[in-house]
């Protein structure tokens, strides 16, 4: 899921929810996101296509496609996630819109800890329940 919303985003400019149908700026925005991510304009490319040949080929069309052999790294995607996000927050904030979480990365971190949280206590009290079923 988080790659089919990611393309909708910064997959091609066609989609109506793509970043460029709300930034005027685009080559200041498309330069603070490839130094945000630390990729030049070609590894951003190159990252941006492993990503729609993955959504095309594996998600949304279910394509056999032999290019296809991994699933994409997602840091990318979290990083211009949260890029995008700041740039949203701000220019909401501008006009008066306070929204929650104001840093998302921050928010996804802390997210993140509690999950590990749970997890662990969850494996700690089935940990030694045998499979029976089988």
């Amino acid at each position: 899921m988080a790659i089919l919303e990611w393309c909708k985003v910064f997959g091609t400019d066609s989609e109506p929810t793509h970043w460029k149908t709300l930034v005027s700026e685009c080559n200041s925005f498309r330069n603070g996101l490839l130094k945000h991510i630390g990729l030049d304009e070609t590894g951003w490319k190159c990252y941006w296509e492993q990503v729609r040949d993955y959504r095309n080929n594996a998600l949304a069309h279910h394509r056999k496609n032999d290019n296809v052999k991994d699933y994409p790294v997602l840091d990318n995607i979290l990083k211009s996630a949260f890029y995008y996000h700041e740039w949203l927050i701000k220019h909401l904030e501008a006009i008066g819109i306070i929204e929650e979480p104001s840093n998302l990365e921050e928010y996804y971190n802390s997210c993140l800890e509690q999950a590990k949280l749970f997890s662990a206590n969850a494996y700690g009290s089935t940990k030694d329940i045998r499979e029976k079923v089988h």
